[in-house]
């Protein structure tokens, strides 16, 4: 069995990205949150908190179309952690009953390119704070990472790629797979000014960025490999693969994320209308945003490395598949440029590459059915730039709540990447925000393709005195239901 093969796969389709988290996001009282979905969503409700200090938050998504557990949930995995064992399908053939804390592992067969990504995030302290009756500022320092493989062609699954005859052509299309570490401050500011029976928001955030760990493999060209006796593998001439790395990605865990490999810059830019009408707090907001637009520049200690093939060449597949340490695979470069080009240097392109960030366009609608009970949507797409970068899967979600200050339930249905559908739940208990965007992933699942779970723990004016909401009986009167002021004549 092919472990590292696996390995390779798990790590790299896990993803910590959620699909957007809705959970946390659409909340009139989660700012700082709904900030990153669109800058100008928290000032677009109408009676807005005076401010948010986050104390911290977290989140987790993984989801993949290439491997699955099966019969497992979160609770399953974690009541067998002290005994947690899991064997590969392949290996164990047809066996009906495994052992207890025993999960079998296998792979999906498609005729579609497979996608996978993971995406977390460690958000530490942050502030939003409003100014006066028509801008807001805050600050807020994060740390993410985002993990994943972009349309790895179905050639390349487990299952058939050795099921091809000996000497058949295997078309493999373009594909990504890339990860990275970055640490981001974040600067916000939004407006808000009164139109007829309107009221309109614009905001925007910078962001200073600090890459870590990186490491991506682009192949930008359609080719044909072909499978011969044995274990080797031809290649044809013009085929062509770029990589890229940080050195101590290879050197263990005692040695990454301990210094900056790179920096950049980035920003979030959105609008938000709200409709006013008979029903309080409103009859509708919409709003629509700009997000994750950006890069990062590493430089210094790291590998940029490219092979373009000027004539069909002959690989062994066993030595690229067959290693067990991580620190091998710089010797493993040096073999391949070789074999590739002649020279086990050959391949060495500098010290230095861009990556950029998962850039994605959102419109957001929240409709007020009562004054506690809203209907939201968001739909997020996709605007890969067509450079190496973390990039976003579509996702489309409807997310009713039910909502008051001192808490709220939501329960998004999320479509996700066009494949899936997941129903989640989130709840808020006064400052304490969890939630899952997968909540299948926990209780059980035939097939276990990946989880989400997110919590956050925030101060916010909820007492008297404190500021709960702007301008207290004056800002309350200026809008009041209707909305719109009435003249007589």
């Amino acid at each position: 069995m092919r472990w590292f093969a696996i390995a390779f796969v798990v790590l790299f389709y896990w993803r910590i990205s959620a699909q957007e988290q809705i959970g946390w996001r659409m909340d009139r009282y989660a700012s700082l949150a709904g900030a990153d979905l669109n800058p100008a969503w928290p000032l677009s409700s109408v009676y807005p908190l005076r401010w948010e200090f986050r104390l911290g938050a977290a989140s987790l998504f993984i989801q993949n179309d290439y491997l699955f557990l099966e019969s497992a949930s979160n609770i399953a995995l974690w009541n067998a952690r002290s005994n947690l064992r899991i064997y590969a399908r392949p290996d164990i053939g047809d066996v009906p009953n495994l052992p207890q804390g025993a999960f079998a592992l296998d792979f999906f067969q498609k005729e579609v390119p497979f996608q996978g990504r993971t995406s977390g995030s460690l958000n530490g302290p942050g502030l939003w704070l409003r100014v006066g009756e028509q801008h807001a500022i805050g600050l807020a320092l994060s740390a993410r990472g985002w993990l994943q493989a972009w349309r790895l062609p179905d050639q390349l699954g487990y299952y058939t790629f050795d099921a091809n005859p000996i000497g058949q052509s295997i078309p493999i299309t373009p594909f990504e797979i890339t990860a990275q570490t970055w640490r981001e401050w974040t600067l916000h500011y939004s407006f808000s000014w009164e139109g007829w029976a309107a009221q309109h928001v614009l905001g925007v955030q910078f962001k200073w960025l600090r890459g870590y760990e990186s490491l991506w493999l682009d192949v930008p060209q359609p080719m044909e490999l072909r499978r011969l006796l044995g274990d080797t593998v031809a290649a044809p001439a013009n085929a062509e693969l770029s990589a890229g790395y940080t050195h101590t990605i290879w050197s263990g865990p005692d040695a990454i994320f301990q210094q900056p490999h790179g920096r950049g810059i980035g920003f979030d830019i959105g609008y938000a209308r709200v409709i006013h009408g008979s029903r309080d707090p409103w009859a509708v907001r919409w709003g629509v945003s700009l997000v994750d637009v950006g890069y990062i520049n590493y430089e210094g200690a790291v590998s940029w490395h490219s092979v373009r093939l000027d004539t069909a060449r002959l690989y062994t597949r066993s030595p690229y598949v067959g290693f067990s340490r991580f620190d091998e695979v710089p010797t493993l470069i040096r073999r391949f440029s070789y074999e590739s080009l002649g020279d086990s240097l050959a391949s060495y392109q500098g010290d230095h590459y861009r990556l950029w960030l998962p850039t994605g366009l959102s419109a957001q609608v929240d409709i007020s059915i009562t004054p506690w009970a809203f209907v939201g949507g968001m739909m997020m797409i996709p605007l890969p730039w067509g450079v190496v970068g973390s990039r976003r899967n579509a996702v489309l979600s409807l997310n009713p709540r039910l909502e008051h200050r001192w808490g709220s339930i939501t329960v998004p249905f999320v479509w996700y990447a066009w494949q899936e559908v997941h129903m989640g739940l989130a709840a808020r208990f006064a400052f304490v925000t969890i939630g899952t965007d997968h909540l299948g992933s926990w209780i059980n699942s035939d097939v276990y393709t990946g989880t989400d779970v997110y919590v956050s723990l925030s101060l916010i004016p909820f007492l008297k005195g404190m500021g709960m909401q702007l301008g207290g009986k004056r800002y309350k009167k200026r809008y009041k239901k209707g909305r719109v002021r009435c003249y007589e004549f």
